[in-house]
């Protein structure tokens, strides 16, 4: 939805700093962060060396390439960090060199919207404590797990609220 909107005033925040470094990185130095993606190489080993490395506190560019590599490189694709904010979601062996780690056509798009945008690591409630009269504010809501074994925390301090 964040990147559909026109609107000159748009904010997009999220408890994650990992994933708001990302944003950031692809915003303002996506050439960079496409010219890095093509260097990695879809292995175990890579993936190993950039979790690890996220875990011992990159911060930047050098974290947004990490995301992404391990977003698209990870089991199912998704973010999860365990209690001690580390990532821990597995390499996914079965696809390994059939994906696309970087789609430079969609990262493009993705920092062509105004560099004015708004971009913060924040709870959902500070952004709907600034919402004025008219404004369209969509928040991804937590999610109910299905068993008291479902995953639902993709953040080491969990959602609040």
């Amino acid at each position: 939805m964040f990147f559909s909107r026109d609107d000159a005033r748009v904010v997009l925040s999220d408890v994650n700093a990992r994933l708001v470094a990302t944003y950031i990185a692809v915003r303002d130095r996506v050439e960079e962060v496409i010219s890095r993606l093509a260097t990695l190489d879809d292995t175990r080993l890579a993936f190993e060396h950039q979790r690890q490395a996220v875990s011992d506190g990159l911060s930047g560019i050098d974290l947004g390439v990490a995301m992404i590599f391990m977003n698209k490189t990870g089991f199912n694709g998704p973010y999860r960090e365990n209690r001690r904010g580390h990532f821990n979601v597995p390499y996914a062996d079965e696809r390994q060199g059939t994906r696309q780690i970087c789609d430079a056509k969609l990262l493009r798009h993705c920092a062509k919207q105004p560099q004015s945008r708004d971009v913060r690591c924040s709870d959902f409630e500070s952004v709907l404590d600034a919402a004025k009269p008219g404004d369209a504010v969509y928040a991804d809501p937590p999610y109910i797990p299905l068993t008291q074994t479902s995953f639902t925390v993709y953040a080491s301090g969990g959602f609040h609220g």
